[in-house]
C-alpha cells in the first residue's frame, strides 16, 4: 500500500487566500512607495510593476492596482488597529524593495547569463539589453518599533518577533474577510 501525502502550505500566506491578500498588500505598498518617492499624492507605480495576465491576487493593469490600493486603504482606515496599519506599512512599504538583473544580447545571437545589479558591462557592442526586476522583502520584525510588545512578550514567555508574525497573519485574515476573498 502506498501512502500519498498531499502538499499542505507551511503557513497561511502560502494558501490561495493568503496569496490574494499579499497581492492587495503589495499593490498598496507599491502605490504608497511611489507617492513617497515622487512627492506626488496622486502618483501610481509605472507599468513595470504590473503583472501580465494578473487576477485579483496580482493586478494586471494600472486601474487594478489603484482599486487594490483603495481597498487596502479603506480597510486600514476603518477596520485595522494602529499597530496593524503600521505593520502593513512596515512590511509592504518600507520592507519591499526590488533587485534587478540584466542579460546582454549580442549581434551574433549569443547572450550572457542573467547578471546581478552592479555587474560589469561587456566591452563588445551590445544589440539589446533585457532587464528583470524582482520584488524582495527586506524587513526584520525585531526592528519594528513597539516597546509595549516587548513587555507583552516577556509576560507570555515568547518573543516580540513571534507576536508580530501572529499579528501579520491576523491582519491578513481580517482583510481577506473584509474584502470577501
Amino acid at each position: 500500500m502506498i501512502a500519498i501525502q498531499a502538499w499542505t502550505p507551511k503557513n497561511w500566506w502560502e494558501t490561495e487566500q493568503g496569496g490574494s491578500v499579499r497581492g492587495y498588500f503589495e499593490a498598496y505598498g507599491a502605490v504608497v512607495k511611489e507617492r513617497e518617492t515622487t512627492g506626488d499624492p496622486s502618483a501610481i507605480p509605472s507599468g513595470d510593476w504590473v503583472v501580465i495576465g494578473g487576477g485579483r491576487s496580482s493586478p494586471s493593469n494600472i486601474s487594478d492596482i489603484v482599486l487594490a490600493y483603495t481597498e487596502v486603504k479603506r480597510f486600514l482606515d476603518r477596520n485595522a488597529t494602529r499597530r496593524q496599519a503600521a505593520l502593513v506599512n512596515f512590511v509592504y512599504v518600507e520592507g519591499m524593495d526590488y533587485t534587478t538583473k540584466a542579460k546582454y544580447l549580442f549581434s551574433d545571437g549569443s547572450e550572457t547569463e542573467w547578471l546581478p545589479e552592479g555587474h560589469e558591462v561587456p566591452l563588445v557592442p551590445v544589440k539589446d539589453i533585457v532587464t528583470q526586476a524582482t520584488r524582495i522583502y527586506v524587513y526584520d520584525f525585531d526592528r519594528f518599533d513597539s516597546p509595549e510588545l516587548e513587555e507583552v512578550a516577556k509576560c507570555w514567555g515568547t518573543s516580540k518577533k513571534a507576536l508580530l508574525k501572529r499579528e501579520h497573519d491576523r491582519v491578513g485574515r481580517i482583510f481577506a474577510n473584509f474584502a470577501g476573498l
